[in-house]
């Protein structure tokens, strides 16, 4: 999942079906960076710059959830409200993706209720196994 970066929407694809943009190429923000396009001054929080062009949202570990919002942006089972089951919001890793977050997680990251986030099967929710 990404997130559109005109409407900040959730999409799957290339294009988002909210409003049919499509996200900035990474050879077009390396061009204006190197034309000097980029330069932003201070961020004043939420992605937004202070002048010139806006900063640029990222999505890197393509989650769905830019670096502004993501509390792990290089692992894609690492977001808030990735173990559903768990909470909504918090950060957590969902890594068998059962809505129940991993028990021993990175620093940072905070802990969820799946003693197994490596099986699907085994979770709090889920009372037939052994």
């Amino acid at each position: 999942m990404k997130i559109c970066t005109t409407c900040n929407q959730h999409y799957i694809g290339n294009t988002c079906v909210q409003c049919l943009s499509k996200p900035i190429s990474p050879k077009t923000i390396a061009i204006g960076v190197l034309l000097g396009l980029q330069v932003t001054a201070c961020s004043i929080g939420g992605g937004q710059s202070l002048y010139g062009v806006p900063m640029v949202e990222q999505d890197v570990d393509e989650d769905g959830f830019n670096n502004y919002e993501d509390c792990d942006d290089e692992d894609p089972y690492t977001y808030p409200g990735a173990a559903i089951e768990d909470s909504e919001s918090a950060c957590m890793t969902d890594f068998d993706g059962d809505g129940y977050g991993a028990i021993d997680p990175e620093e940072n990251i905070e802990p969820g209720t799946d003693c197994d986030d490596t099986d699907p099967t085994i979770n709090p929710g889920n009372d037939t196994w052994e």
